[in-house]
Formats: structure tokens, sequence, C-alpha cells
């Protein structure tokens, strides 16, 4: 039961990460019925300005697709993790102990899980630039979103992410004229 309560919590806090690339501490910090919100169509974040690194609120709606796993994390997997310890918080990411996870174990753990998963090793901050790089590679018209997408205080932060995808294509373009010229 434990193992399965951890896949899920898991794989849920992967999928969060991957869809809202937060810092690490705003993830750690996300708080039921304060910066994590239920609503009738589904959840919100709300960061207040002490977890930002800018220290300016940031907030989004929940992807759809989240809804469910969310759902199922919050009225099964949460509580029967929480049910582990005599303690009680309102801090949405909780630890098989039953207490909230901080940012050190949220590392290790995203650092683990994605290794297992994939063989590679991806940090909680990678999922931010991964974000970043994505969307200024499919996207480059909307490379603009990547200041509020990722709450930064400068378009030059972002500037960084859209110049990396940049080159991505241009080695991908370059690759494709090497391969025509030898064919």
């Amino acid at each position: 039961a434990l193992r399965r309560a951890l896949q899920q919590r898991n794989g849920c806090l992967l999928a969060f990460l991957a869809l809202i690339p937060l810092r690490r501490r705003a993830l750690t910090g996300l708080r039921l019925g304060q910066s994590f919100l239920r609503t009738d169509g589904g959840f919100w974040v709300e960061i207040p300005a002490e977890l930002s690194k800018n220290a300016t609120q940031w907030s989004t709606q929940v992807p759809d697709c989240l809804i469910p796993v969310l759902n199922r994390y919050l009225e099964d997997t949460r509580l029967w993790l929480l049910a582990r310890s005599d303690m009680s918080t309102d801090l949405l990411w909780i630890t098989k102990d039953g207490k909230p996870l901080t940012d050190t174990a949220l590392s290790t753990l995203i650092r683990h899980q994605t290794r297992s998963l994939f063989g590679i090793e991806l940090s909680p901050h990678l999922f931010r630039d991964m974000a970043a790089t994505t969307l200024a590679r499919h996207s480059p018209a909307d490379a603009r979103l990547i200041r509020p997408l990722l709450a930064h205080a400068s378009h030059q932060t972002a500037e960084r992410h859209y110049n990396h995808a940049k080159g991505i294509e241009v080695g991908r373009s370059l690759a494709e004229v090497i391969r025509e010229r030898r064919g």
C-alpha cells in the first residue's frame, strides 16, 4: 500500500511540475486553501509574493488533465500518507512518514524519480528550463509568454531560453543541410 501511495504521489508531483513549472520553494510551500485552491471548475495555484523569487504574486489555473490525478492524490493518497503521522498540516506535498515534504527532499525525490523513469536525472529547476525552451521552440511568436509563465522579473531572463531554443533550431537546420548534401 505504501509503494502504491508513493507511486501515485510521485506521478502526481511530476505531472504537476511538468505542467506548472514552479520554483522548488513555491512548490513545497503550496498550502491547501491558501496557495492551492479548489474551485467549482478545478484548482488554482496562487503563489504569494513571499514565496516568489522576485517578490511578486503569481497565479494560474491548473490544467484540466491534472484534475483527476490531483483529486485522487488529495482525497485518497495524501490523507493516507498523513495518517502515518500524528501531525497535521495544510501543505500539499506529504512524505512517506506523513510529514510535509521539504525543499531538499523534493529535489532528491524528483532526481531519483526522473532517473528511475527516464534514465536521466532532472532537477526541479530543469522543468522550468524545459518549459521555456519548449515554448520558444514550438511557438517562437509566443516566446514572450515565457516571462509570465515562469514569473521572471525581466524579459532578459526569458530571452536566454529563447536564444537556447533558436540555437537548437539552427543546429537542426544545419544537420538537415548536411544530410541533403551527403544524399
